[in-house]
């Protein structure tokens, strides 16, 4: 999938895929592919990057590809990371979405988590995991608290050829009051159930 799998700081390395009967494909960095069936980028990571394509057919048969590049020297991201991208976070909740592709639904997860920082990975053939840093969102805040919200999610989609996609969406929140910085974590169902619900029917396509 690439030319080079480990490049100095600055330099490229390309991505090329080949599949002559995929009519549609998502990667990671870029969004939606025009060249489906074969095609190449040149990328250019800060830091160490896993790469993720997503190409279909027009018959939905689904093949993900996962390629790191490893960035010599780089110090890597400032931002916190789940230790394991591939374990649910504190709060889950599961959906099935029908008529629609992969690749048009990562991209849709992808618009959606515009505002986080987001890695994604390929832990198996049929799965695509999204994952984002912390980051403080003060609309979290409850009305009259004096305190500062931080949210992390974690979105997996599995593909299981003509079935509908299986979609996990979960989330880990904590908080801090304003004159402290220490974090503590959340623990009110009731604010997750609003967090990863909106989340969840947004990418499910029930909710604006």
């Amino acid at each position: 999938m690439t030319d080079r799998v480990e490049v100095s700081q600055g330099e490229s390395a390309t991505l090329t895929w080949s599949w002559p009967s995929a009519s549609q494909a998502y990667l990671s960095t870029a969004g939606l592919v025009a060249n489906a069936g074969s095609g190449s980028m040149e990328v250019r990571p800060k830091e160490t990057t896993d790469y993720v394509l997503v190409i279909e057919t027009s018959s939905h048969e689904t093949r993900i590809l996962s390629q790191r590049v490893v960035v010599k020297g780089a110090k890597g991201s400032s931002t916190e990371w789940p230790r394991n991208p591939f374990l649910p976070l504190a709060y889950e909740r599961e959906y099935r979405v029908a008529k629609i592709s992969l690749v048009r639904l990562a991209d849709r997860v992808r618009t959606l988590l515009s505002s986080f920082e987001v890695q994604q990975f390929s832990q198996e053939r049929e799965t695509l995991v999204f994952v984002t840093g912390f980051s403080e969102k003060a609309e979290l805040k409850r009305a009259g608290e004096p305190r500062r919200r931080a949210i992390q999610y974690r979105v997996a989609l599995s593909s299981f050829g003509s079935e509908p996609i299986q979609v996990k969406v979960s989330a880990t929140i904590r908080w801090r009051g304003l004159i402290d910085n220490r974090w503590f974590p959340e623990t009110s169902n009731e604010l997750y159930e609003k967090i990863v619900g909106t989340l969840g029917g947004q990418i499910a396509g029930s909710q604006p």
